[in-house]
């Protein structure tokens, strides 16, 4: 029996049974995002996936150990997210950078090339996180629709 979510009302097949309607996700519309955070109280950057970098943000300043901001997002509608994350996760470990899980020892500017060089390598979609309305990272502008 179909549950309530699935069925359109109104909308029956000829045989007279429910119509199922397609379901989306968040992230398979609009995409999840690759983001690069910092915090007031490390010099480490974190480098993560998001539907939202803002709220994610927000999650981690509840734990009262500074202040945190999202320095960087780009969003990867195709879904490639997980796969960028990773091979970036990887590239830092191999360079030396990682410290702790998601945490990593190098600048912004450093986290930021390396998600770009390794999205343009996996031939990865990219587009500005509709998430945040500036960089701070200067030369990488998500408001001017620059990834």
């Amino acid at each position: 029996m179909a549950r309530g979510r699935n069925r359109k009302a109104g909308a029956r097949e000829p045989s007279g049974r429910l119509q199922r309607t397609a379901r989306f996700s968040v992230a398979s519309i609009l995409g999840t995002s690759v983001y690069v955070i910092t915090c007031s109280t490390s010099r480490y950057c974190k480098v993560g996936k998001s539907l939202s970098p803002a709220k994610r943000v927000a999650a981690l300043s509840t734990a009262g150990v500074g202040v945190f901001v999202a320095e960087w997002a780009v969003r990867f509608p195709n879904g490639d997210a997980g796969r960028v994350e990773y091979e970036v996760h990887k590239r830092l470990k191999e360079q030396g950078w990682h410290a702790k899980r998601e945490w990593f020892g190098c600048s912004v500017r450093h986290a930021v090339t390396t998600i770009k060089e390794v999205a343009t390598e996996l031939g990865a979609e990219m587009a500005p996180d509709i998430n945040l309305s500036f960089d701070r990272v200067g030369d990488y502008s998500i408001a001017e629709g620059h990834p």
